[in-house]
């Protein structure tokens, strides 16, 4: 049995059915692999529950123990305004995945809507979006996020909100390419064909389908964001002290590096090589994993 179209017959069976959102699976990212899978779920939890597990009010100062080492009940020891490290630690994980996970949410979700209405409608309209990515896509996101705390002030939500839009670019470049291999099959024409709108085959059938890219790159890009909201903080326009964030610790501790006390800057530095360096690699395996699929 045939459906036409015009003159040529596109077969039923080809029309494929309502697709479900699934999760690009883990197996096959190697060790290595697991390892950041485990670094990142450690990250996320103590973004969640830092401020429950801190010893100490993260904000709580004492200057007779400024740059005091580790003790019992401060295994981490003291920055230079005698405040407890791995309390601030703990509490500064939530900004610093917050932060980046508001830049991911913004820039996948418009990107993947920019791709999408691009490869569905083509023509002008293509090159109408591709041109625009391209436009936004040649300033560095970390200008962008120094304009948007210049012009909106200083704070993790202009500085995120800077950065969704330096990032959204990059994803409707990545997403379109997958979206026109997707709007080229046969089934988009079958279904409609049967008169399935547009709006239907793209959130049912399109945007699932390519939903493992999706994440692949959203993982990649998380520790990008990451690392520049850090950045961002780091220059006094992002997070503000004396909130507890990884890239203010950075920031506040270059005092304590200048008089041989590096432990604030060393600490909350390197949690963020970690969760960076995880998401990449993860990120990677896994779009190297899906492009294994689709070969």
């Amino acid at each position: 049995m045939t459906i036409t179209s015009g003159q040529l017959p596109v077969p039923a069976t080809v029309i494929a059915p309502a697709r479900r959102w699934k999760l690009p699976r883990l197996h096959g990212v190697g060790w290595i692999g697991y390892v950041s899978a485990a670094i990142i779920v450690l990250a996320i939890l103590i973004a969640v529950f830092g401020p429950l597990l801190a010893p100490f009010p993260p904000n709580q100062s004492d200057l007779s123990r400024a740059f005091v080492g580790s003790t019992g009940s401060h295994p981490l020891g003291f920055d230079s305004q005698g405040r407890d490290l791995l309390s601030r630690l703990l509490v500064g994980a939530r900004s610093s995945m917050l932060g980046a996970f508001i830049v991911i949410v913004i820039s996948i979700a418009g990107g993947t809507a920019l791709a999408v209405i691009a490869a569905w409608r083509r023509g002008w309209t293509d090159s109408v979006i591709s041109s625009g990515s391209d436009l936004v896509f040649a300033f560095p996101g970390l200008l962008l996020a120094v304009l948007g705390a210049a012009v909106f002030g200083p704070s993790q939500w202009s500085a995120a909100l800077a950065l969704a839009v330096a990032y959204t670019p990059y994803v409707a470049r990545i997403v379109r390419g997958a979206a026109l291999r997707e709007r080229s099959l046969p089934y988009i024409e079958a279904l409609e064909v049967q008169g399935s709108s547009a709006w239907s085959i793209a959130i049912r059938h399109l945007i699932p389908n390519i939903a493992p890219l999706l994440v692949a790159q959203a993982t990649i890009l998380f520790g990008w964001a990451a690392l520049d909201l850090a950045a961002v903080s780091f220059l006094g326009l992002g997070v503000q002290p004396p909130q507890a964030d990884w890239g203010v610790m950075v920031s506040e501790g270059e005092t304590g590096v200048l008089q041989g006390f590096p432990a604030e800057s060393m600490i909350a530095g390197t949690a963020l090589v970690l969760v960076i360096v995880s998401f990449n690699i993860l990120g990677e395996r896994l779009n190297d994993k899906q492009g294994k699929d689709h070969s």
